[in-house]
């Protein structure tokens, strides 16, 4: 018994990287990504971001292996958990299953928790099948999942809270420069007339570009430059 199997809790175990997992085989059925369909008969996923990459018509394509499926991107070290009819994209895409020992969304949550050192475009599946899993009883592991998903939840929905406040507090920034500048029956800009651009300025052309120093010099004929780059939405620099 290892060292670190002698701390773990009553009933729990170490288990290898390949005793944990079923090998799922693709028959060598992979969707090029510019062959993806917008929809299609089939979900594609790949090592992409997004779970599901693309969509295709070719149905022979699909993974025979009844699902969930855990797949890994062996570039991006992403995990994906698949529980729908699916093809394969690209390549550097790992497929495999739990065996008895896990529950697999247990699996996956764990698989996630593993920090395999970024070797850029490398292959990393050599790496991953080095780790050692700790392993609870499976009732424990229906547990651990059920209240996992629990706070997961609570945590998608003050997310989603937080992105409504932001998009309302951008609204009401919008709305507030907007009256302040524009709407003449504000309190700030009432009795203000309207006037035409062209009485406020001599012309408007193109400009010019000056050669520009990197320090700024105090003096009554030197002026500074503002690069139309450095201005953004809102007026912000």
């Amino acid at each position: 018994m290892s060292e670190g199997a002698s701390r773990l809790p009553a009933g729990w175990a170490e288990v290898s990287f390949d005793d944990a997992i079923v090998v799922v085989s693709d028959r060598g059925q992979r969707i090029k990504q510019k062959n993806y369909l917008e929809d299609g008969a089939l979900a594609v996923v790949d090592q992409g971001e997004e779970l599901i990459g693309g969509y295709t018509d070719d149905v022979s394509a699909q993974v025979e292996h009844v699902p969930p499926v855990i797949l890994f991107g062996d570039h991006t070290r992403r995990f994906k958990y698949v529980t729908f009819p699916f093809a394969v994209g690209a390549d550097g895409v790992k497929l495999f299953a739990p065996t008895d020992l896990h529950n697999p969304e247990f699996l996956f949550y764990q698989l996630g928790t593993i920090n395999l050192e970024n070797r850029g475009y490398g292959r990393h599946y050599q790496y991953l099948r080095k780790e050692t899993l700790r392993t609870p009883p499976k009732s424990e592991q229906t547990r651990i999942v059920e209240k996992l998903e629990e706070l997961l939840s609570d945590l998608d929905a003050g997310v989603a809270e937080l992105k409504a406040a932001q998009r309302k507090l951008a609204q009401y920034r919008q709305s507030l420069l907007k009256a302040a500048v524009q709407d003449t029956s504000s309190a700030s800009t009432s009795g203000y007339p309207e006037v035409p651009l062209g009485e406020l300025v001599r012309s408007i052309g193109q400009g010019w570009s000056p050669r520009c120093e990197r320090e700024s010099v105090d003096g009554d004929t030197d002026w500074a430059v503002i690069k139309t780059t450095a201005i953004q939405p809102l007026g912000m620099l």
